[in-house]
């Protein structure tokens, strides 16, 4: 059988019509899949999952977890971003799937069976299919049919809110050949609001059910490559930012003061954070982006920032993450059971209701970077 050429065409799926018995099966399927995501992604003392650091790197910390209800591994990788809940839900909106999953060769969008609304904005069911590459070549490509879930959450007072993929079955999705359909058992990001004002923590739930005869090295590093797209999703937010900045037109420094001139070191330049100008002795380079970023942006220093009275706090916030000293986490256990027809998580729902544990609280930033700054 001929080995199906990806990506597909358009259209390549006949149009998906479910029955309403099916359309509230998946509904409540939709609902269940976030309460499973979100609970397995809290790595607490009082989970009833080993989890083993396997990779610390860059900010991104990946653990594996054995799961005693399923053969297959989970893997959970962790991440703490400068962004709020809207930016990073506009960023899965607007973009495709791939950007921030690595592997993903095609992707199409089934059905829709929840659309964002005014009252639930961040509110989302789709019915879709994605193929995924082998991360190595002697394994078939992969394939999957499943339901995507945006839903808010509050998890002890903190706001939330989670991507659940679920595994389904539908006839107008068939096997394609050339292609080996996975198991999506739990997979997804949650966001969690911290105590660090702008600041969110991001968990990437990973575990999946590969099918065939696939070594276990295979399975490890394509759960590797997938948890690694954090990198990506905090990179996005970044540019996302800078891309709506303005750049700002002054004749002398918004710091120092001094004029600015094409010799003795006082030429004028933009901070791709603020979009204000500095001139070179103000600023300075990160490899991260490899832009100019003027120094109280760079170190986030308050008493710098009101030199200036342009700066506002929205405008001034920090979008490179100093990776340094990262913030230290501290876990609530999870005690509540779960039931499967719980509805605690729509978007109505308020955190005195939720049965979901989160992050209970969060050490505040260590030394401030910027008392130590002289311009």
């Amino acid at each position: 059988m001929r080995r199906t050429s990806l990506p597909l065409p358009p259209h390549y799926f006949a149009p998906t019509t479910l029955l309403p018995s099916t359309e509230t099966a998946f509904l409540k399927l939709s609902r269940k899949s976030v309460l499973d995501v979100t609970r397995m992604a809290q790595l607490s003392e009082g989970n009833s999952l080993d989890w083993t650091v396997v990779s610390d790197h860059k900010g991104v910390c990946i653990k594996r977890g054995v799961d005693p209800t399923s053969t297959h591994a989970v893997f959970c990788g962790s991440v703490d971003i400068c962004a709020s809940i809207d930016e990073v839900v506009t960023l899965f909106h607007d973009s495709a799937p791939g950007r921030f999953t690595p592997g993903v060769l095609d992707h199409s969008i089934l059905a829709t069976l929840v659309a964002p609304s005014f009252q639930t904005p961040r509110h989302r069911v789709t019915l879709q299919w994605a193929a995924y590459g082998s991360p190595v070549p002697f394994i078939h490509d992969r394939d999957a049919c499943f339901l995507e879930t945006h839903q808010d959450i509050a998890c002890d007072g903190a706001r939330g809110w989670v991507r659940a993929l679920k595994s389904v079955c539908v006839p107008e999705c068939p096997d394609l050949p050339g292609l080996v359909r996975m198991q999506l058992v739990r997979y997804g990001h949650v966001l969690l609001e911290t105590d660090r004002t702008g600041y969110l923590h991001v968990l990437f739930l990973v575990q999946t059910d590969i099918r065939g005869r696939v070594p276990a090295f295979v399975v490890d590093l394509s759960m590797h490559r997938t948890c690694r797209g954090l990198r990506q999703l905090e990179q996005a937010v970044h540019d996302a930012r800078l891309q709506r900045l303005p750049r700002l037109v002054g004749r002398g420094c918004d710091l120092c003061g001094r004029l600015f001139s094409s010799v003795g070191g006082h030429r004028r330049v933009h901070c791709r954070v603020c979009g204000h100008c500095v001139c070179k002795p103000c600023s300075t380079k990160w490899d991260a982006l490899h832009v100019r970023i003027c120094l109280p942006c760079a170190f986030n220093s308050p008493d710098v920032l009101h030199r200036s009275p342009s700066l506002t706090t929205q405008e001034a916030s920090p979008a490179v993450v100093r990776r340094a000293d990262p913030p230290r986490r501290r876990w609530a256990s999870m005690t509540a059971p779960l039931d499967d027809d719980d509805d605690v998580l729509s978007p109505s729902s308020s955190s005195s209701s939720t049965d979901v544990a989160c992050l209970s609280s969060r050490d505040s930033h260590n030394d401030e970077i910027a008392s130590a700054v002289t311009v």
